[in-house]
Order: C-alpha cells, then structure tokens, then sequence
C-alpha cells in the first residue's frame, strides 16, 4: 500500500528495528534497549514483550514488544476515523506498514538459518503443508533447531495479525476519505446552484432596468 506507508519486500531480510520517530515509551527498542539495561530477560528481539533487568537481576520496568499497535487493535477493535483522528491514525498506519516488513524479513530469516543449519549437519527439511512450517526427513530435530524455528513462526503470526489489522484500518481510512470527497461534491455542487440563479437574477433585474428606461 504505497500511498499510506512503505511496501513489504518479503524476505530482504531487512533491519529489524523501527525507525527512530515510530518508537512510543511503552516500546522496546532492540538498539536502545541493549543499552539501558545490563541484561535482558527472554529474546533480545522484537516480537516479545522485554522485561529490563539491572545489575542485579531485578526487573525495572516491562517493554511492550515492538509494534505491539497491532496487537492492541487486534484485541480491542481497528479504530473508525474522524477528522479528529485522521492524522493520528494515519502515522499508526505507517508504522503498522513498517512493522509488516520487520515482522516479515525476521521470520523469514530465521527459518532459512535453521534450514541451513539442518542441511549442515547433513539432513534435509521440507514444508508440511498442513501447518507450512519447517520440518526434516530424518524426523529429528534438535532444541535449538526447535526453539528457533518456533520464534521463527510467532513472528509470522505476528505479521498475519499486523497485515489484517492495516487492511481494516486501509478500509476505514478510505471509507473516511471518501465520505470527505463526497461532502466537498456536494457543496461544490451547492455553490454552482447557488451561482447559477444569482446570475439568472442579475440579468432579469438588468433587463427590467432596460424597459424602464
């Protein structure tokens, strides 16, 4: 959807952090992130919500996952738009394009380096077309192949539920769009009426002035 954001180019393994203007306070930044804390609990990573430890090991705070907007719509409801929201929603839109495209290169990143890892080792993987997910010939896998790859697949679904909140939120921003073009027809069109029998007036009152005279 170029006109509200940028493309997603599957599988260009990209950057995987948002732009600098797109991160709120709630929300984990792989670069700054790494940073601030002397260690993080769980993946250093986009797709889950941080817990930013100190020193010491205690938590400070929770950071929300990177592009947790769409989660957040997903859960509640794709917001309808008003001249209120418009260019709020619009930036939303943007970064939820943005987030699409991280959320595709990391997923797909990930399962070719297990690929490569599995056929190093000497096994061969195939797609199983029930789930389209990673599976070997052998039917082993190990646990860092496993966990990988399981990573690997929660940031696809991520990435299905960010693509279907834009598409509602595209919808609504058209249909909000559109409803504005039809009030600036109508009034345009109001306007011409308008103008239209101020003329016809002008002139009868110009012709009456003719007579008298």
């Amino acid at each position: 959807m170029n006109e509200f954001g940028i493309s997603t180019r599957q599988g260009d393994f990209g950057d995987e952090s948002l732009r600098p203007e797109f991160i709120d306070d709630r929300e984990y930044d792989p670069v700054l992130g790494s940073k601030l804390s002397a260690r993080l609990h769980d993946h250093d990573n986009s797709a889950f919500d941080m817990w930013q430890r100190n020193k010491d090991g205690k938590i400070e705070k929770k950071v929300k996952a990177t592009c947790y907007i769409c989660d957040e719509m997903d859960k509640k409801k794709v917001p309808s738009i008003n001249a209120g929201n418009y260019a709020k929603r619009s930036k939303d839109l943007e970064k939820i394009e943005e987030c699409i495209y991280i959320l595709d290169n990391s997923w797909r990143r990930r399962e070719q380096q297990q690929v490569e890892a599995i056929k190093y080792r000497g096994d061969e993987t195939f797609v199983n077309m029930d789930t389209f997910e990673i599976n070997t010939i052998s039917g082993m896998m190990t646990n860092f192949e496993k966990k990988h790859l399981d990573a690997a697949y929660i940031y696809r679904d991520r990435m299905r539920k960010c693509i279907r909140v834009r598409d509602q939120l595209v919808d609504n921003i058209r249909e909000y769009l559109d409803k504005q073009e039809s009030k600036k027809l109508k009034k345009s069109s109001k306007i011409t009426r308008s103008s239209q029998k101020g003329g016809k007036y002008k002139k009868r009152k110009t012709r009456r002035r003719k007579i008298n005279k």
